[in-house]
């Protein structure tokens, strides 16, 4: 098992190295969606979902 792992000591550090780089990816992507931070970075005039990103300023549109 030493062996295997001296041989492959450069592949398992790439791959970790790559997971911990995915996994921050995700945890910024949950972390900005729970914090209403949009990743359009567009105008939502012609957004079709622009009442999913801001229902109140929607409802206030229509009132």
């Amino acid at each position: 098992m030493w062996l295997w792992l001296s041989e492959n000591l450069a592949t398992l550090v790439g791959a970790l190295a790559v997971a911990a780089v995915l996994a921050l990816v995700a945890w910024k992507i949950v972390r900005d969606h729970r914090r209403h931070k949009g990743g359009c970075g567009g105008g939502c005039g012609s957004c079709p979902n622009a009442g999913f990103c801001h229902p109140d300023a929607q409802s206030a549109e229509h009132r």
